[in-house]
């Protein structure tokens, strides 16, 4: 969650931490606990080699220890690990049995973030319908729940969406949707990405003095959260910086977005 909130260096610190002192507790669904938040700090920050390998174990060990919903989540994170590294037939069959088990077991946790690793994929893999359904699923599930932390990233996958069917001005609106709710909730990770983003999609337009702008304060922000040593003394609107993300921190951003806020290309299956 530290990458999310604009400090990398303690997020893979505390990452590091985090597997050592399970590992000396020699119990296993802590140990499980401790992969499964470090495989979803690695995707948060697009790193899938390093995904691969926390999935990976936490899947073993959740085979030999008996762990069930551990077992699902890890077939999840590693489907989309793998289909981000080159295999995306191999990537998409774990992903659909990972949910298949979480639907079996009645999980609902963190789906969001399953429905979008799905998307993800389908997007790697071209089925831009299918990467689009997920989407919808995704959105849907996140108004009904609640769970919002993953709601940047989803728009950013929108944005992506988008520019493959040439839509460029809902491709802009998503992006400036990310950045609006990546800001309400401190998640200077995902508004940084954001923004370069739209910096990019600008400059492929030609808007090249729009696109500087933007990358400008995009970078100003990320080194202005980088400076500070104290996390938490930064925060000024809630006491606890991660429960905040979790949280969504402003409640305009529970709900899916409506059409005119999100536009929704046709996508034909042909």
């Amino acid at each position: 969650m530290y990458w999310l909130l604009g400090f990398p260096k303690q997020g893979l610190r505390l990452e590091h931490d985090a597997i050592t002192l399970a590992r000396r507790l020699r119990h296993a669904p802590s140990l499980a606990h401790a992969l499964l938040f470090v495989g979803l700090a690695r995707i948060e920050r697009d790193d899938p080699d390093a995904a691969t390998a926390a999935a990976t174990e936490l899947l073993a060990l959740s085979e030999e220890y008996g762990l069930p919903q551990a077992r699902a989540i890890a077939l999840v994170l590693l489907g989309w690990s793998v289909g981000q590294t080159g295999d995306i037939v191999e990537g998409l069959r774990f992903l659909e049995h990972g949910m298949a088990a979480r639907n079996q077991l009645g999980v609902r946790i963190n789906l969001p973030l399953c429905f979008g690793l799905m998307a993800e994929t389908h997007l790697k893999a071209r089925r831009y319908g299918d990467s689009n359904e997920q989407l919808d699923l995704a959105f849907g599930v996140c108004s009904e729940l609640g769970e919002r932390w993953y709601l940047p990233r989803m728009h950013m996958l929108r944005a992506h969406l988008l520019v493959q069917q040439h839509s460029h001005r809902d491709a802009e609106a998503s992006l400036h949707m990310a950045i609006d709710v990546a800001q309400a909730q401190s998640a200077k990770g995902w508004e940084l990405r954001a923004a370069n983003s739209l910096a990019r999609l600008w400059c492929d337009q030609d808007k090249r003095a729009e696109a500087r702008d933007q990358s400008t304060t995009g970078s100003r922000r990320a080194s202005t959260r980088r400076s500070c040593k104290r996390p938490r003394r930064c925060w000024t609107s809630w006491r606890d910086p991660v429960s905040s993300l979790l949280l969504g921190g402003d409640p305009r951003f529970c709900h899916a977005p409506s059409a005119a806020d999100v536009p929704r290309p046709h996508v034909s299956r042909a």
